[in-house]
């Protein structure tokens, strides 16, 4: 039986008469474009960002590591233990259930007021497929969110093919109906390919346009071959680029910090050239702290999620990792430690006030309330550790 996705039957149907139609006076075939450009990945995984040696199966010169470790920082891709190491297993293949979750997770991380999946709160329908009892429990609400979102279908026998390899065809046929979802808007297709078939040619092509593939060669992209999870991770991160590169995503800086023993003993707020700057000095062992810092839609205490009032039009949050509890540090530090509940700044352009939540199961969140989303650099110096973040100027 077939397994066209429903969706694409009647467009290649369609499409097969009209081609029968103009045989006669078609010209040959014309080689294809080079690709508009192989996109890279530092709009949406930021140069500051120090992943490091996230899964010990992926080696650092891997032209997909980058990709791997931003897709781990934006909890995308999470991986698995193999005694006691984690690990991502970039050379296996990837089911098509296994896809909806990590599409699922990308669109996730797209700012909920640009576009939100439904929520999964029990409300979701079951996936409506003949082979739904074959859906893993770990992957059934991701299936049922985006079918319910329109964004995947299954095939013209009704089922979907959880277990499936997915090929590189149905990758892209997934990842731009994600992306139309998103911006509200067609892509325009790019003729970059020789080896293309419908019914997934057209998507092939729009994410091409893109920028998010290039092919596997000089006018080849190898549609019917399985996707593994390394290629996959860089078709996902190159895609959170796309957003990012039309604001409709928001780029997190990320360090990782080590140990749990530091304690905040200050905030500085001041001016310099064209940006703000927000200075926490951190004390403690010779730990280094670690950050996830990145604008949010709203301000919530950790633990409770009760809402944080914070001034400005748009919300950076600073998460510090590496933060021991009060109690925990030494006396001398213990003593000098930042207590403000908050703190406004009347001389900056970029910056409205300084909000603290609490430190929590090793990190400490502060929220800074800024005059819109504007871009920031992150950096660390030491003796004593300050972490420094310049928050640019409108306009």
């Amino acid at each position: 039986m077939s397994h066209l996705p429903h969706q694409l039957v009647a467009a290649a149907g369609a499409g097969l008469l009209l081609i029968t139609a103009i045989l006669p006076a078609a010209p040959a075939q014309a080689q294809a474009q080079e690709p508009p450009f192989n996109r890279g990945t530092d709009t949406a995984c930021r140069a500051d960002n120090e992943a490091g040696a996230t899964f010990v199966d992926v080696p650092a010169d891997s032209v997909h590591a980058r990709a791997i470790d931003c897709l781990w920082i934006y909890q995308i891709a999470r991986g698995s233990l193999d005694d006691g190491d984690t690990v991502f297993s970039p050379r296996q293949t990837v089911s098509r259930q296994q896809m909806a979750s990590f599409l699922a997770r990308t669109i996730d991380s797209v700012p909920a007021q640009v576009y939100a999946l439904p929520v999964d709160d029990g409300s979701a329908t079951d996936p409506p497929f003949e082979d739904a009892d074959d859906i893993s429990t770990a992957h059934e609400a991701s299936v049922s969110r985006l079918t319910d979102a329109g964004i995947i279908d299954g095939f013209t026998d009704g089922t979907f093919g959880p277990g499936e390899t997915l090929t590189r065809a149905q990758m892209a046929t997934f990842i731009v109906s994600a992306v139309e979802a998103i911006i509200s808007t067609p892509l325009e297709p790019a003729d970059v390919f020789d080896d293309l078939t419908a019914p997934h040619d057209t998507n092939i092509r729009k994410l091409a346009s893109i920028g998010v593939t290039a092919g596997t060669g000089p006018g080849t992209y190898e549609p019917a071959a399985p996707i593994t999870r390394a290629a996959m991770a860089s078709f996902l991160a190159r895609t959170l680029d796309h957003l990012a590169d039309v604001d409709l995503f928001d780029p997190i800086a990320f360090a990782v910090g080590t140990g749990v023993t530091l304690g905040l003993t200050d905030v500085d707020l001041g001016v310099r050239d064209d940006a703000d700057r927000v200075t926490f000095t951190v004390e403690g062992d010779d730990d280094l702290a670690g950050w996830r810092i990145g604008y949010v839609d709203e301000a919530t205490e950790q633990g409770t999620g009760n809402p944080i009032d914070v001034g400005g039009d748009a919300i950076l949050r600073v998460i510090l990792t590496g933060m021991a509890y009060p109690f925990d540090l030494p006396d001398d530090v213990a003593d000098r430690r930042w207590v403000q509940d908050r703190v406004a700044f009347d001389g900056g352009a970029a910056i409205v006030e300084v909000v603290d939540d609490s430190v929590f199961e090793g990190q400490q969140v502060l929220f800074i309330g800024t005059t819109g989303k504007l871009p920031f650099t992150v950096q660390r110096l030491e003796d004593p550790q300050r972490i420094y973040i310049n928050i640019s100027h409108p306009g």
